[in-house]
């Protein structure tokens, strides 16, 4: 066991398997309403362009779409396919305070205070919680780790709660996660296994561990409601996001109750599908957010050409190479493991004057 109070790593998967996972979504996308319409993107886009296959080490597939307001029926599209996992929308609210995230917190959370489970608020929700003493209007979705619980006990509650807008998520052969999509906001439950001297739990493609002489349980106060983080968050939240106090987001001033959607996400068997929705910025830029916001030429999109990979049938940039250029740099041939957008993307833009720009006309 390593010395770190936290550490990840990448959950290990077949090449083989990646590849079917990804020609059978390739169906059912080229089976939706947006078939002519979208385009692989980002990393995917990389690979297939420079390396002619998937990138062994991604294990997050990218598709890409302008956003029109009929692509809001594309997540019910998609649950017509009954894929084999969760499937969810996450965008932003815009209203001055997010009551309804508010609420489903503590809705959740007193489920499991009820059944004596263990647990701790994870993520974004307990960075925005600690830095921000509330929660932010950019946190949007809702991660809980727990550390003793039974998961189909659980899992029969919730049916009964909420209905259809449950997923039981099985890694391998153990289910270790259940997502609810309540009021297009993402709740991930997920259950940490003892692991020795660590508790272990999956988050996507990766498998975390946290020394358990570190997972100490405090609570504190939110809505009047006690509700439990780690004790040594500061630790904790520096292993997750490096220097968590600086703010992600400046988040503009919007009070038009809307939902901006900003992708819909689906995860299969450890490996993540993303199709992200681009928006009109200006007469020459596409403007996307997640996590940060950065921008595509619109002539790099204006035409797309249909593309075999793996003998299926796909749709890419036309101008492929110009686009990745723009997007990685000059070197984008040059394979980079450790890109993080966050740091490395080429064409990020204020979050806030952007998200203000498009939240005023969709």
């Amino acid at each position: 066991m390593t010395n770190e109070i936290f550490y990840s790593q990448n959950l290990i998967l077949d090449n083989k398997k990646k590849i079917n996972l990804f020609k059978n979504y390739l169906q059912i996308i080229n089976s939706t309403s947006i078939k002519n319409d979208y385009w692989l993107d980002a990393g995917t886009l990389l690979g297939i362009i420079r390396d002619k296959k998937i990138i062994e080490w991604d294990y997050d597939f990218d598709f890409a779409i302008k956003y029109k307001k009929k692509n809001k029926n594309l997540l019910h599209e998609l649950n017509a396919r009954n894929l084999s996992s969760y499937l969810i929308s996450i965008g932003y609210q815009t209203t001055k305070k997010n009551l309804s995230l508010n609420k489903i917190v503590l809705e959740i959370l007193k489920i499991i205070t009820d059944l004596k489970y263990d647990y701790f608020i994870d993520g974004s929700l307990l960075l925005s919680l600690i830095r921000e003493k509330k929660i932010g209007r950019w946190v949007n979705n809702i991660p809980v780790t727990i550390l003793n619980g039974d998961i189909n006990n659980l899992f029969t509650i919730i049916k009964e709660i909420f209905s259809d807008s449950y997923k039981l998520y099985n890694s391998s052969k153990k289910a270790d996660c259940i997502c609810i999509n309540i009021e297009n906001i993402p709740v991930f439950l997920y259950f940490a296994t003892d692991h020795k001297s660590a508790f272990q739990w999956r988050v996507g493609h990766k498998i975390h561990k946290f020394n358990k002489q570190y997972l100490s349980i405090q609570k504190i106060s939110f809505d009047n409601y006690k509700i439990c983080i780690p004790k040594n968050y500061n630790k904790y939240l520096s292993k997750r996001y490096g220097k968590w106090k600086n703010s992600l987001y400046d988040w503009p001033s919007i009070s038009n109750n809307k939902y901006i959607p900003i992708k819909i996400c689906s995860e299969i068997e450890g490996c993540v599908f993303d199709i992200f929705f681009y928006f009109n910025l200006n007469q020459k830029e596409l403007v996307m957010f997640d996590p940060i916001a950065h921008t595509i030429k619109k002539n790099h999109v204006k035409n797309l050409k249909v593309e075999t990979v793996y003998n299926e049938r796909t749709n890419i940039p036309s101008e492929s190479n110009k686009y990745l250029e723009h997007r990685y740099g000059k070197n984008w041939r040059i394979p980079i493991k450790n890109w993080i957008p966050s740091r490395d993307d080429n064409n990020k833009v204020n979050f806030k004057k952007s998200f203000k720009n498009i939240s005023s006309r969709y």
